[in-house]
């Protein structure tokens, strides 16, 4: 299948640019939607602690249009009181006028360093060369992919074709994975002719089995912002089900993306827990369990701290089956359950991707899954 990536839908420009001088300013990007239409939805945080750009981008969303996106790297403005939040206006403001589109339709995303002031002379700049620069080739959509990539070796932008339509999409990753998970920021496109609360079923259904399965309890999730807009530009009406999969499908594409490390160091798990009794109990366990410390360092080595994994499953007070029915499987290997092995063979332990389920065995149909990345420690 040939490289796709967010400007794969037709309707859509977009341009990046390092703010300051040479590679060492923090990166910033535009996308412009040209229509005919301008439908969008969002998902944002819980945090009550949001940052500007996310209050900024909720009012954008009051509308259900969005024109234009702006995303920048390496600085969250969050935390910077009243200039912060005038800042963000000011930004909204730059840009509409710079491609005539009216300023509360512009959305605004943003992740990095909480509490450090935007340097407001270099986005100014920043904001007049996007704008002049905006194009919709391949060039064009790497420029606004690295823009917002803190490692120019990551690839962090996706799209599926679906005949006459299309869906693409970039994620703001990190240059590090602590830096990845920080803070989720998503833009979904689409040239697709259909409205808002079509986007909107599409992509809270492609949430819930994708980024919102990531453990990220030590994110401040202040800047979290997942954004879907529509062109139109195809002419074409998927129905719900043709939209749903094609968003869910770059969604889990972006995730996989976002879930590998540049370095080389970190180790992607994805932890399913099945046979409880309802779904809400397997979520509550697979958070324990794939937050768990001990847990996390032992699948790192030969030996799996299997026992304690079920210890703390126990811990969360949920409906267990019998603990010698109990089971784990690693990248497909049983632990446990019936089975007298501890270990993993040596060569699971080169891979960079690790899949572990655990079964509570309570005859129910509750399942959940939790997504991380593991590092030594």
């Amino acid at each position: 299948m040939s490289y796709q990536t967010v400007l794969t839908p037709k309707g859509f420009v977009a341009a990046g640019v390092n703010l300051g001088p040479g590679e060492h300013g923090d990166p910033i990007s535009l996308l412009v939607n040209q229509g005919p239409a301008w439908n969008a939805a969002a998902v944002f945080p819980s945090n009550r602690l949001c940052a500007p750009s996310v209050r900024a981008t909720r009012e954008v969303m009051r509308s259900h249009a969005v024109n234009a996106v702006v995303l920048y790297s390496g600085n969250a403005n969050a935390f910077n009181g009243v200039k912060g939040a005038a800042d963000t206006r000011e930004i909204q403001e730059r840009v509409a006028q710079e491609i005539g589109v009216p300023s509360d339709r512009v959305a605004v995303c943003a992740k990095g360093q909480l509490a450090k002031p935007l340097p407001m002379d270099q986005v100014r700049a920043a904001v007049f060369n996007l704008a002049s620069s905006l194009g919709d080739s391949s060039a064009h959509a790497e420029s606004a992919s690295t823009a917002v990539s803190s490692s120019v070796e990551s690839i962090n932008q996706a799209g599926v074709s679906c005949g006459a339509w299309s869906v693409g999409g970039v994620v703001q990753g990190g240059g590090t994975f602590s830096e990845a998970l920080d803070a989720v920021i998503v833009c979904l496109t689409t040239d697709a002719l259909v409205p808002a609360f079509s986007l909107d079923k599409a992509v809270q259904r492609a949430m819930e089995s994708t980024f919102s399965t990531l453990e990220r309890s030590e994110s401040p999730s202040t800047n979290d912002t997942v954004l879907l807009l529509a062109s139109g530009a195809s002419g074409v009406t998927p129905n719900q089900t043709q939209l749903d999969e094609a968003v869910l499908q770059v969604c889990e594409t972006l995730l996989d993306q976002l879930l590998t490390d540049p370095e080389g160091i970190a180790k992607s798990l994805t932890l399913t827990v099945v046979g409880a009794t309802n779904h809400e109990e397997a979520n509550q366990v697979a958070k324990a369990v794939a937050g768990d410390e001990r847990f996390r360092q032992s699948l790192l080595g030969a030996s799996i701290a299997w026992p304690h994994a079920l210890a703390i499953a126990g811990k969360t007070g949920v409906c267990l089956g019998a603990d010698e029915a109990l089971a784990m499987y690693v990248n497909g290997r049983q632990l446990c359950g019936g089975v007298e092995q501890s270990s993993l063979p040596q060569e699971t332990d080169t891979e960079d991707q690790l899949a572990v389920t655990v079964d509570l065995r309570t005859r129910g149909n509750g399942r959940a899954t939790v997504r991380t990345m593991l590092k030594p420690v």
